[in-house]
Formats: C-alpha cells, sequence, structure tokens
C-alpha cells in the first residue's frame, strides 16, 4: 500500500523547470454512508473506485518563478528554416519571457501542479530560473504532496509544460510517517550510477521487488528539450506484480 506522502526532488539544468510543500498533518476525510470500503466506520476489504489522487489536492514547491519578485525565463522552441531536401529542417530556438506572480497573465503557481488540463488553455508551474550555463553545477526543487491517507498507486504521471526544458534528473520518494522519513519510489537521471549509485534501468528479482529503479529520460534528445510526459508504472516489471493481492512485499511497495 502507498504511503500517504510523495515527494519529488530534482535536478535542475538550464534555464529552470516546468510542470505546494503541502501540510503534512492533513485530516483524514470523513467516510460517507455508503462507502463500499467501511462498515459502520470499520475498514473492510473492498476494491475501491479508480481516482486521480492529486487531483486539487495542494502542493508546495520550494521554488516558484516570480514569487517575490519578476524574473526572466527561457524555453526551447522548434522552428523551420525551409533549407532542408524536400522542405524544411527543424531548428531549435531559445525564447524568452517573465514571469511575475503579481500578474494573472505570468504567474507559473503551484496551484497549476494539480489542476484540470485543458489543452486549449494550458496552465503550468515553474522554478526559478537558474543563473549560468548547462554546465554550472545543478540546482535542487522539491515538490510535496501529501495525500492524507494510504492509497493502492498505479502510476505517477508528470506533464512537463510545452517547450520546457526538462531536469537533468528527478528522484520521486515515498513517506508513510507525515513526511519524518523518506523512502526512494523512482528515480530518472542521465547519471544513475554518479548521483543515485545505481544502474540504469536495473533488472527487478523477487529479491528485490522494493527497489526503485533509475531511467536514462534523454536530455539531449530532442524529445528530452520539448515539453512531453513521463509516467512511472509502480508494478512495471516486479515479478509478483500478476500475483499482487498475494504479495505482502508489493503492497507494502
Amino acid at each position: 500500500m502507498v504511503p500517504g506522502a510523495i515527494l519529488l526532488a530534482l535536478l535542475l539544468v538550464g534555464d529552470g523547470w516546468a510542470v505546494h510543500r503541502s501540510q503534512y498533518l492533513r485530516s483524514f476525510p470523513v467516510h460517507s454512508a455508503n462507502d463500499p470500503c467501511y462498515d459502520e466506520d470499520r475498514p473492510r476489504r473492498c476494491m475501491p473506485d479508480f481516482v486521480n489522487a492529486a487531483f486539487g489536492v495542494p502542493i508546495e514547491a520550494s521554488s516558484t518563478c516570480g514569487q517575490g519578485k519578476p524574473a526572466r525565463f527561457c524555453d526551447m522552441k522548434e522552428s523551420s528554416d525551409g533549407t532542408a531536401a524536400g522542405g524544411r529542417s527543424l531548428m531549435v530556438e531559445s525564447t524568452c519571457e517573465i514571469c511575475d506572480e503579481t500578474d494573472a497573465t505570468k504567474r507559473y503557481s503551484s496551484l497549476a501542479l494539480t489542476d484540470v488540463h485543458n489543452s486549449n488553455n494550458v496552465t503550468c508551474w515553474r522554478s526559478e530560473p537558474r543563473s549560468g550555463t548547462l554546465d554550472a553545477g545543478p540546482d535542487n526543487v522539491t515538490l510535496t504532496l501529501s495525500l492524507g491517507k494510504k492509497f493502492e498507486l498505479t502510476y505517477v504521471s508528470l506533464m512537463f509544460c510545452p517547450h520546457a526544458i526538462r531536469p537533468d534528473s528527478m528522484a520521486i520518494y515515498k513517506s508513510a510517517d507525515y513526511g519524518k522519513n523518506w523512502l526512494p519510489f523512482q528515480f530518472y537521471s542521465s547519471q544513475c550510477r554518479k548521483l543515485y549509485g545505481r544502474p540504469t534501468k536495473a533488472t527487478i528479482s523477487p529479491s528485490n521487488e522494493q527497489e526503485a529503479r533509475c531511467v536514462d529520460h534523454n536530455r539531449y534528445s530532442v524529445d528530452g528539450v520539448q515539453g512531453s510526459r513521463i509516467a512511472f508504472s509502480t508494478l512495471e516489471g516486479r515479478p509478483s506484480a500478476p500475483e499482487f493481492d498475494n504479495s505482502v512485499i508489493l503492497q507494502d511497495w
């Protein structure tokens, strides 16, 4: 069973990241009279509905672009120069804008992390822009989400803002004691061994089913530069996944 809090730690390169450490001690929700998982407030075995547990839940970000004072950030966008044989070739160009929390049209609040996704009106959160170049040392940004109770988590989906530069590395952690202790859940990095001491996409066996894996998300490819999506499936590659109901280890994982 997945614990009630998730933390995402980011190592940034370039100009910051775009995708609220919330109160850890959130009250547990009141169970409705027709809740199939409770009988007169006593928990019982059930199959709860599939829900987006993060939807509308506040997330606390350790850094937000434009918070405190306006800042300048840059994105990478594709453009066509029309010179390639057959018509066009694509080029990646840097375009810069201003973020400012006092201006609704330039605001990149952490509220955008768990709001309704509307492709016609994309809302984004951004971290503060970095100074320096891609070769500069990484900056750390954390996003903390408190779910308030335990969930059987199927996957964690992260959608990056259009044209935003991905972070170089990401680490997803989980906590079962309201943020006092954190256990690794998944890593993403171009330097898995160096940063996290793990091989890239290690094989999971029955003896290490609770181990967090590290995946290289190829930040230097065009797909790595442009805004895109990462989905972490919690049971993918776990040998006991088909027998999840009988696996205490995976249920705890």
